[in-house]
């Protein structure tokens, strides 16, 4: 359904719980069935104990996924 070309590093957040790391990155590509170019944004929640990553959640931007495949309701689509 989409292609992905490159990802480019935004921001990594440190948090109070030292073992908590939330990065923000942002993914471009193409739709595979148009051809239309995307934008992504992510970010990502981790948890480190003794060096190695013990949990990992990730979010996106719904709005920019529902730009990609042209179904952002048209009342949305002025915020965005």
């Amino acid at each position: 359904m989409r292609r992905f070309e490159e990802a480019e590093w935004l921001a990594m957040h440190e948090t109070q719980n030292s073992e908590v790391v939330v990065a923000e990155w942002i993914v471009h590509g193409q739709v595979t069935a148009t051809g239309r170019s995307f934008t992504l944004s992510y970010m990502m929640v981790v948890k480190v104990q003794d060096g190695r990553i013990v949990s990992s959640r990730d979010y996106s931007n719904p709005i920019d996924g529902a730009k990609a495949f042209d179904r952002l309701p048209s009342p949305i689509d002025p915020l965005s």
